[in-house]
């Protein structure tokens, strides 16, 4: 055997005692998931990398790169120089919304939206930050045409947050937000009911939601927005 496939057997194993020693953190489709963007990264055959698969790679210290929540957010910086006393909402913020968790140490006033965020986080308490369970819906594909009010927020962020992704943009435009979403290196089904192969294809269809959203590729990957910053 080449040293390439010596190479990719020991992080594959590496890869099945990360999964054991995180048996929380991934139900049994996003492990099929995550094997299956590990070889997609062996085989250099897509230009994004699957969430978990960079996650494992940096905390397995296989790679030099940084936390994503941490390139993310400089990113957020350079385009809003401040975060002071503004209202952010961070959707699909994950468990222990780390993301959240940096934006409340950079000064903002943070409310952080995931069903599985972890309540009892030494992290959530410390940042002071407000869990919320539900995700907001949009209007026209809600039968009950409720869903959370997002009109007293400055900014709506999201870092992967998958299904919720179009939710963001939608409530965001019907709302005169602005919004910056860290797409997912996969696809999701449209909200109305619409299924894409590729994350090329999902990317197509959120731009053509409004020529308002912007997606373009960025340190941190493909960013979806719709503004230039705060008013100064």
């Amino acid at each position: 055997m080449d040293d390439k496939t010596i190479y990719k057997m020991i992080v594959k194993q590496q890869a099945q005692t990360w999964l054991k020693q995180n048996p929380l953190l991934l139900n049994s489709e996003e492990k099929q998931k995550f094997l299956l963007g590990l070889e997609e990264y062996f085989d250099d055959s897509s230009i994004t990398i699957d969430d978990e698969v960079y996650d494992f790679l940096v905390q397995c210290h296989l790679v030099k790169n940084e936390p994503r929540e941490d390139i993310f957010m400089r990113y957020l910086l350079a385009k809003y120089v401040s975060f002071r006393g503004k209202h952010v909402l961070d959707v699909g913020a994950g468990r222990v919304c780390a993301l959240s968790n940096v934006l409340a140490k950079k000064g903002a006033k943070v409310t952080a939206m995931d069903t599985n965020i972890r309540q009892d986080s030494k992290i959530l308490q410390k940042a002071k930050i407000t869990g919320i369970k539900k995700l907001f819906v949009c209007d026209e594909f809600s039968k009950t045409g409720t869903g959370t009010n997002i009109q007293r927020f400055d900014l709506i962020v999201g870092q992967e947050p998958c299904d919720a992704t179009e939710h963001i943009i939608r409530q965001a435009l019907k709302y005169d937000k602005p919004f910056d979403i860290c797409l997912c290196a996969s696809p999701h089904k449209s909200l109305d009911g619409r299924t894409f192969e590729t994350y090329e294809q999902w990317y197509e269809h959120l731009a053509g939601i409004s020529n308002e959203v912007s997606i373009t590729k960025k340190d941190c990957g493909f960013v979806a927005t719709n503004c230039n910053g705060f008013e100064r």
